[in-house]
């Protein structure tokens, strides 16, 4: 995803474009690994993981922001969300809610489970 396209998924997530937030785009290095998300699910859930990356230091907190942001936006299942450097996985999930991307050496798994 090239810099400009990354600075306007954060714009267009957040409704608002901070200095922090347009440099923090300009520098995330977002590699889509897996996804069967919508489009514009997707910006979302890159523009949220580039701000949990951003806002917190921990792996467990960013996971957390992720996953209850998806809540919030997307309420009509659980969301759930994996970050780290070293995991395995094994889940099932709802089509076309799973998405597996790094973003700056961050490998992050977010998907919807199957009710």
């Amino acid at each position: 995803m090239a810099t400009t396209e990354v600075e306007n998924v954060v714009e267009g997530a957040t409704g608002e474009k901070s200095e922090s937030s347009a440099k923090a785009a300009a520098n995330a290095q977002v590699t889509i690994r897996q996804t069967d998300m919508p489009p514009d699910m997707q910006k979302d859930a890159i523009a949220v993981a580039i701000d949990a990356l951003n806002t917190s230091a921990i792996e467990k907190d960013m996971a957390t922001k992720i996953k209850q942001a998806f809540d919030a936006k997307y309420p009509k299942s659980t969301w759930h969300c994996v970050v780290g450097k070293h995991y395995a996985a094994s889940i099932s999930h709802q089509t076309n809610f799973e998405m597996f991307m790094s973003i700056n050496g961050q490998t992050i798994m977010l998907f919807k489970s199957q009710d």
